[in-house]
């Protein structure tokens, strides 16, 4: 971030080249609580915004690299209270994670209490970028491995016999 301009923007490296330079962020993200860089299934450069009222942005870099679309904005509060009817104010929802080449975003909700916060008992919630659809995953345990595979490509990799 440069604080005299309040600008965020990307770091780059040209492998080929060897020259450093930077791209600019969208603007349009105050306000937001995490920022992901990711790409998408397309492998298209794409950021992932969750902002402080519980909003989702997605956007992607053009083809070209001159500058950032926004793709969709997901409200997640509202399907939020669908699956978890006993929503409170104090809800956070901090990222799990995100996968390359996925358009799924793992979160889990937390609740504040006067104790402090503590996992809310809906368990993970699994949201489709694309689709803006969210579910439920009961996780009973805090054992929790999360992987992911990139099923196409290993299947095109596979030897036939």
């Amino acid at each position: 971030m440069d604080a005299s301009r309040g600008s965020h923007y990307i770091l780059t490296y040209d492998i080929a080249t060897a020259e450093e330079g930077k791209m600019d962020l969208p603007t349009d993200y105050c306000g937001c609580k995490e920022i992901r860089l990711g790409s998408s299934p397309e492998g298209r450069l794409r950021l992932l915004v969750l902002h402080q009222h519980l909003s989702l942005s997605v956007w992607l870099l053009s083809g070209s690299g001159s500058g950032w679309t926004r793709h969709v904005v997901i409200e997640t509060e509202s399907r939020l209270r669908c699956v978890y009817p006993s929503w409170s104010v104090d809800l956070e929802l901090p990222w799990l994670c995100t996968w390359e080449r996925s358009d799924t975003v793992l979160l889990r909700p937390m609740d504040y209490s006067g104790s402090g916060w503590t996992r809310c008992p809906l368990g993970l919630l699994v949201l489709d970028v694309t689709m803006g659809e969210m579910h439920t995953v009961n996780n009973r345990s805090d054992q929790l491995v999360l992987y992911a595979v990139d099923l196409p490509s290993r299947i095109s990799a596979m030897k036939t016999y």
